[in-house]
């Protein structure tokens, strides 16, 4: 969010078909990191016994995927003018559905591989999309050597 907080309205320099083309992968990348809150529910009320320690790695994880969340919800409303809480709404009203990989949820290390998995699927998707971001923002209005950090 620190990156994101002085990106205005007007840094925006995207053309209606660069939206549309790049709309999909923003609403995907977005739905991806708020599925990890609605991941972890669905664990707590799986009926496995965790340990404290995956507890806290679980908190840990949790609270990275609501960075990446807060950022996509950010710069989604950025580039589709819709607010905040518009998009929450939305997202409040969605179903997730783990069932397809419920039979990999067995125990603390089936999940962890399983999350471990969601990463590594997730850098790689990103990488492919780092080069999107340059495309309709300006980052000379952000101070100087803080993209990236």
């Amino acid at each position: 969010m620190a990156i994101l907080k002085e990106v205005e309205p007007q840094d925006i320099k995207a053309t209606d078909k660069l939206l549309e083309e790049i709309h999909d992968t923003i609403l995907g990348d977005l739905y991806a990191e708020h599925d990890a809150k609605n991941f972890c529910e669905y664990l707590q009320q799986s009926g496995i016994t965790f340990t404290p320690e995956f507890k806290k790695m679980e908190k840990s994880w949790r609270l990275d995927e609501s960075n990446h969340y807060q950022g996509f919800c950010q710069i989604y409303s950025l580039l589709y003018h819709k607010s905040i809480e518009e998009i929450e709404r939305k997202l409040a009203a969605y179903q997730p559905d783990f069932l397809s990989i419920q039979q990999f949820l067995q125990d603390e290390f089936s999940i962890c591989v399983v999350l471990a998995y969601d990463e590594l699927a997730t850098t790689k998707a990103y990488c492919q999309d780092f080069e999107l971001y340059p495309l309709f923002v300006t980052f000379g209005t952000l101070k100087s050597g803080t993209f990236g950090e």
